[in-house]
């Protein structure tokens, strides 16, 4: 048979291999996070936060589908972002937005927002990224979690 320390490393290798979160005492999710430094641009990472890569892996997930699934849950906002109806500290941001912790904005063709602390800003991929301050206290960038 196998102890208790074996069968929970070989969960835990099973979901780091499917990109799935590993449930863990008290129910509580580890979801992967990284630190993007002062700048935020869609890339590989973005695109399938999942790592679920098919035949469609290159298929990029736009802001009007997310929309289009969100539905009436969200209040589209004239700078072309949305706001989420129920956390009204959930924005979307378009496909295209890059975010800048120097300059205190995200900016997409069409329009810009302040890059704000607090505030969780979700790229349609599911992609979620927020500006928190570094753990030195002396700056801030910008983290995305899966």
């Amino acid at each position: 048979g196998y102890c208790k320390k074996d069968v929970k490393t070989q969960l835990s290798f099973a979901c780091n291999l499917f990109g799935t979160e590993e449930e863990h005492a008290g129910g509580a999710l580890a979801c992967a996070s990284i630190s993007w430094g002062k700048e935020f641009r869609e890339d590989y990472r973005v695109l399938r936060p999942n790592h679920h890569y098919g035949e469609d892996a290159t298929a990029k997930y736009t802001f009007a589908e997310a929309l289009k699934l969100l539905g009436d849950t969200v209040a589209v906002q004239p700078e072309g972002y949305a706001i989420d109806q129920k956390y009204p500290d959930v924005f979307y941001v378009p496909e295209d937005a890059v975010a800048n912790s120097e300059t205190g904005r995200i900016a997409w063709s069409g329009g810009e927002i302040f890059l704000v602390p607090g505030v969780v800003y979700i790229h349609p991929s599911g992609y979620q990224f927020s500006l928190q301050q570094t753990l030195d206290k002396k700056g801030w960038h910008i983290v995305g979690t899966v």
